[in-house]
């Protein structure tokens, strides 16, 4: 996956936060810089949170798997 760098000049916070509230597309902001994030469709977000609760379910109760009270 390419990264693309979408402005060299450093932002503000402020400045990022007031731009991605109109922008079409969405950034992340990192130590000032702006980087194009790519979208993901509702079929990603399913996929991710399908394979996300399997490993949950997998690792639950061993070492590996993260203890939270759920």
């Amino acid at each position: 996956m390419a990264t693309v760098v979408i402005q060299n000049a450093e932002l503000t916070e402020q400045a990022y936060l007031d731009m991605e509230r109109v922008s079409p597309i969405k950034h992340e902001y990192v130590a000032g810089r702006l980087y194009a994030m790519t979208g993901s469709s509702d079929a990603h977000n399913i996929i991710a949170l399908n394979l996300a609760t399997i490993l949950r379910i997998h690792l639950r109760g061993s070492r590996a798997g993260f203890s939270s009270p759920m």
